[in-house]
């Protein structure tokens, strides 16, 4: 699965507009100074396509070996990072 470095994102919102499975919301985050939008990701609706990964122009996306996403709650597999009561 692809995961948000948070400090690199721009909220250039390329990544939501790009991704085929409209599975990332880009949610403003009333604490940032500077880029008020960030990527929140939900894996139920992402195929794993990775073209995230591939247009994001800071590199903020990255994979990781994380593969474990299975969950009776819809809510524990939509990764917001800013969310600490989500695991990871």
């Amino acid at each position: 699965m692809q995961v948000v470095d948070i400090a690199k994102c721009i909220s250039c919102r390329l990544c939501a507009f790009d991704c085929p499975a409209y599975a990332i919301e880009m949610t403003l985050n009333p604490a940032a100074e500077k880029y008020k939008y960030y990527p929140v990701v939900d894996f139920g609706k992402c195929v794993f396509c990775y073209q995230c990964v591939r247009v994001c122009p800071t590199q903020a996306y990255v994979t990781s070996n994380m593969y474990n996403l299975a969950s009776f709650a819809r809510e524990k597999i939509i990764k917001d990072v800013l969310k600490k009561d989500i695991e990871s």
